[in-house]
């Protein structure tokens, strides 16, 4: 891969004296490569260029590779460099992953928390270290719903994943990992390490200074203990504890929804009438079926139909909504550069489906699916939980033979669909007419019981 310096009118080879690695999405396709240096110059690291399929703070070197050996990921270890990840993987560490020379984003942890319910931070402990794991805390904190876990652990000085494997090796260094904080923990000694929590007026700076970060956390459970751990460290009732966060939340944005505070009832109503379409901006948001918020989101963002490539279930629904969006879905799949325009132009050409064709332009009217910056959207979680919500309810609505001859198409089974497939098994009556396929089942799950023993085994 050439750079180009115009004032010197050269080419230059932008990996010239690296270790070359290829970094592969979900989906096992190489977007692009990331090199490091062999000796100790800087930069260390160096990537590809970002490109429409290619960018940095949505892909993870490792993640593709750790779900390929893995059959269920315990939890994901993140790394700082391509060759701690290599490292870990020799000595069969496969649940290892590393950025891509960024800071740990959103996207990341939506990726990681489709795989497995806790990550681990392994950071240097120098102070770059120490800043790296604050910005992962807050990062964190807006997607610790409950049963998501996120621990944070700290190398000795002028070690590294890489070194410290192989001097102590696997077992040992899988029992450092253990000794991880939990976020609970780390973000009270964050946040209180520069406070004299012993008098009252830092106690009272403390719960000024949490309020802020503890009200990104999604309300449940964890919310809730932490809020409680605050009350003991403050002497601060959770009563009033809940108003300070109450007062924080009401300014935050909201999740799919981009309301500015003190916007005038007057310029909502200017703007609804210009626009009535553009209600994403509005306090009240936009009800669309399933079918159709899937369809609104891939005309505006094509890409996101490399987020998924099995949607063969979806192919049995009797729902129009569903099959528009199906439509749309393998056309942008055959036509990756296609846009809104170019669909339009597709759909022009067909003397049918004109009707279609105007629910397309109205679900990419301006701002509908385009959010203006910070509001908290975020249109790759959006579209799979959107996609889950559709397989599962299509699948459900199927009857039970037809459930049966999908689930043992699917190459790997999660739990839940393996629990289904021994009620379907249960459930499928011993007649000529199903007798074949029942035999099918009966053996997928002999197939899941030698390979969870195999497993185990190891």
């Amino acid at each position: 891969m050439l750079i180009s310096k115009p004032e010197e009118k050269k080419l230059y080879d932008r990996f010239r004296n690296k270790i070359m690695f290829p970094i592969r999405d979900q989906r096992g396709r190489t977007v692009g490569f990331g090199g490091r240096v062999l000796d100790d110059s800087k930069p260390k690291y160096i990537n590809s260029p970002e490109t429409p399929i290619f960018q940095k703070g949505r892909e993870l070197f490792g993640l593709y590779e750790a779900r390929k050996s893995l059959k269920a990921i315990p939890n994901i270890i993140m790394v700082e460099g391509y060759l701690d990840v290599i490292s870990l993987s020799q000595f069969e560490i496969h649940n290892a992953v590393a950025s891509l020379g960024t800071s740990l984003t959103e996207n990341h942890l939506h990726k990681i928390f489709r795989y497995t319910p806790e990550i681990i931070f392994c950071f240097d402990g120098d102070d770059a270290g120490r800043k790296a794991a604050a910005r992962a805390l807050e990062t964190c904190l807006p997607q610790m719903r409950d049963g998501f876990s996120a621990k944070f652990i700290f190398l000795p000085e002028s070690e590294d994943p890489d070194s410290m494997i192989r001097k102590m090796g696997k077992e040992k260094f899988l029992d450092f990992l253990k000794t991880a904080i939990p976020l609970s923990d780390y973000f009270f000694d964050h946040y209180s390490s520069e406070i004299d929590t012993s008098t009252m007026d830092g106690k009272a700076r403390l719960g000024k200074v949490c309020a802020v970060p503890l009200s990104k956390i999604p309300k449940g459970i964890f919310r809730q203990l932490m809020l409680s751990e605050l009350s003991k460290l403050t002497n601060i009732s959770e009563e009033q504890l809940q108003g300070i966060l109450k007062q924080h939340s009401s300014r935050a944005p909201m999740h799919s929804e981009a309301h500015k505070s003190g916007e005038s009832n007057q310029s909502e109503a200017i703007e609804n009438r210009n626009n009535p379409v553009n209600m994403y901006s509005k306090k009240r948001k936009i009800t669309l079926s399933p079918g159709k918020q899937l369809t609104a989101l891939i005309i505006n963002h094509p890409s996101l139909v490399n987020l998924v490539d099995d949607l063969e279930v979806l192919e049995k629904s009797d729902d129009d909504d569903i099959k528009l969006f199906l439509k749309l879905y393998n056309l942008l799949k055959a036509n990756p550069d296609y846009k809104a325009s170019n669909v339009f132009s597709y759909w022009s050409s067909l003397d049918e489906n004109q009707s279609e064709l105007e629910t397309l332009k109205y679900l990419a009217a301006s701002e509908l699916y385009h959010p203006p910056a910070g509001t908290g959207r975020d249109d790759d979680k959006e579209f799979m939980e959107a996609v889950d919500h559709v397989i599962q309810s299509t699948f459900t609505s199927l009857p039970i033979i037809d459930q049966a001859k999908v689930l043992v198409s699917i190459n790997q089974l999660n739990e839940q669909q393996v629990k289904r497939l021994h009620k379907i098994h249960v459930l499928l009556p011993d007649n000529d007419e199903t007798s074949e396929l029942k035999g099918v089942v009966k053996q997928r799950l002999v197939q899941l019981t030698q390979e969870d023993s195999n497993g185990n085994n190891k």
